[in-house]
């Protein structure tokens, strides 16, 4: 795969981690919880991937701009359901030059979820298990 993988909520790293146990090149975990990023660290180091994950205490919302890093090929959000968090962490990833062009964008939230994104955003695939759905988008 080869992608730097960007992990919004991350919560235990379960999607990033999982990108990289599938040849994503790096990945960044944005976790604003103590409890997440310990999780994510023990989870980090569970799997030896000290080299390759990172993680940043930060409002996914609230990003600003991405500075020195290398903006990222994929970005998963997996915000808390119905809050629309997700939305405003893509339009914050755009402005803030996160993400590659025609980067992936992939959203899990819950089934019944009206999603709202601008325009840039289109849907490539989607998903439905239980209650909830996940929505790939390339911009």
């Amino acid at each position: 795969m080869g992608k730097r993988v960007l992990d919004l909520f991350a919560g235990t790293g379960a999607l990033g981690i999982e990108a990289l146990s599938r040849g994503a090149k790096a990945a960044v975990f944005i976790e604003n919880s103590v409890e997440g990023r310990g999780l994510i660290q023990k989870n980090i180091e569970a799997f030896e991937l000290q080299g390759v994950g990172r993680i940043l205490r930060r409002d996914a919302t609230k990003l600003g701009y991405i500075g020195t890093m290398q903006p990222f090929d994929v970005i998963f959000a997996d915000p808390p359901y119905g809050r629309c968090l997700g939305e405003k962490a893509f339009v914050e990833i755009l402005r803030g030059g996160w993400a590659k062009d025609e980067a992936f964008f992939v959203l899990e939230e819950e089934k019944r979820a009206i999603i709202n994104l601008p325009g840039v955003f289109h849907l490539v695939d989607e998903r439905f298990y239980r209650d909830t759905v996940v929505r790939i988008y390339k911009i």
